[in-house]
């Protein structure tokens, strides 16, 4: 029986043993978070007791059938602390069939602020899984080490279970198939949806890079413009030349933001990010708060701003804290005054 001390203490011999590994490999992590980490089982019956095991000092965000075999997804109660970083999600998989596994810690999943392509020129002498890259929704790049990987990704998993457990929005993604079509402008999903903080008449915002803005304009307008209310209009944000296009689906309004920069260091993206780390210091009693501002009628940034007690411009100050690392967030914060 695995009580919380123990399973902590594993957590920390495998994370020593992968961060020497990645030190022997000159892979740097930089300030990029460690979303979760991955324990693997080597039975149906041995998963079923690890997962009964983990609800004495976690809770179970999802369970959910992942390619022939079931996943879940713990919330630990008190996170992994490991040297300045906070890991408080674990994935446990059942086995798949036929396939062999060894107990325990296996991989960390890492919420990385390279772009795939800066990632295998950079590690090129490393062996790679690029299979992830494949998919429409949350690619993957994973760097094969012997018993351990890293896996590189640009949401956390959370924001995706977020995604996932929120049907209407599982169902328009799907309906209009938005990521698929847009694939080759490598879309990524931001916005409130991902953080849990959706409210009435909230978009669905995909963000979209493309040098060739008349050659996007005319996919979009292929692809999408059957869908109601479709407008497309040219503007400017935080001094990006930015063109969005409107539509809905279902009556779920949905606006695509497409600039130059490539989608994953777009200010929104890099927003969602920060908003996503400061949820996981913070917890429920911030989330609540900054739900509540936005029903009143504030934007997501300027919410999180007066939540936090962050002056000046909302969208500048939370940019500035995109790159600091945790424990730096901690000490700028509490410099504030904390309206939670």
């Amino acid at each position: 029986m695995k009580d919380q001390n123990q399973f902590q203490a594993e957590a920390n011999a495998f994370l020593d043993r992968l961060f020497q590994i990645l030190k022997e490999n000159k892979v740097d992590l930089g300030h990029d978070e460690i979303d979760h980490l991955c324990y693997r089982t080597n039975s149906l019956d041995h998963y079923q007791s690890i997962c009964q095991q983990m609800t004495n000092f976690s809770q179970l965000l999802i369970e959910s059938p992942v390619k022939g075999r079931m996943i879940s997804t713990f919330k630990l109660n008190t996170p992994i602390e490991y040297h300045g970083r906070s890991i408080d999600l674990v994935e446990v998989p059942a086995p798949k069939p036929g396939k062999t596994t060894v107990e325990g810690f296996e991989h960390i999943e890492v919420v990385t602020s390279q772009s795939f392509s800066d990632l295998k020129n950079k590690y090129s002498y490393l062996k790679m899984d690029l299979g992830g890259l494949e998919k429409d929704f949350n690619q993957e790049l994973e760097i094969e080490f012997q018993n351990c990987a890293v896996k590189f990704h640009h949401y956390s998993l959370e924001q995706v279970i977020e995604l996932e457990k929120n049907q209407q929005i599982a169902n328009v993604l799907g309906k209009s198939q938005v990521l698929k079509k847009l694939k080759p402008y490598s879309p990524l999903v931001s916005g409130t949806f991902p953080l849990g903080l959706g409210v009435e008449n909230s978009d669905v915002d995909i963000l979209i890079s493309s040098e060739n803005f008349q050659g996007s304009e005319d996919v979009l307008k292929s692809e999408f413009s059957k869908f109601e209310n479709f407008q497309i209009q040219k503007t400017s944000v935080l001094g990006q030349e930015t063109w969005i296009a409107g539509f809905q689906v279902d009556q779920v309004p949905f606006e695509i933001f497409w600039q130059k920069i490539p989608s994953h260091q777009q200010s929104a993206h890099r927003h969602l990010i920060v908003e996503a780390r400061l949820l996981k210091m913070f917890g429920k009693d911030l989330k609540k708060k900054v739900l509540n501002l936005k029903k009143s009628g504030l934007k997501t940034e300027p919410a999180f701003a007066e939540a936090l007690g962050i002056e000046g411009d909302p969208y500048e100050e939370l940019l500035k804290l995109h790159a600091y690392s945790e424990a730096e967030l901690w000490e700028h914060l509490n410099h504030t005054q904390l309206q939670i």
